[in-house]
């Protein structure tokens, strides 16, 4: 765990899973945080609000070469980016 992980008061990680469903769970459970999709509200669950920035995760579109040579391909990776640049924008 890094630095900014313990001056934000975490100490340990009892629970780690693959799913989205499992780790909903247990955030429902009262066995932590889960990050989820900005925008959304899971049932259970409410959103936390903290006084810093939260960590940011970096979004790639990628696609077999190929692929990139298919113009329905090619333009819904160009879609997919800029509605994702769109919705950074409006955070």
């Amino acid at each position: 765990m890094d630095a900014a992980g313990q001056a934000r008061g975490a100490t340990v990680f009892p629970f780690r899973a693959n799913t989205i469903e499992a780790r909903l769970e247990a955030a429902r459970a009262g066995m932590g945080i889960v990050m989820y999709a900005a925008g959304v509200a899971p049932a259970g669950l409410e959103a936390l609000v903290l006084d810093v920035a939260a960590p940011s995760v970096p979004f790639y579109v990628v696609m077999h070469q190929d692929l990139k040579r298919v113009p329905r391909m090619r333009a819904m990776a160009t879609a997919l980016t800029q509605l994702f640049s769109e919705h950074v924008e409006a955070l």
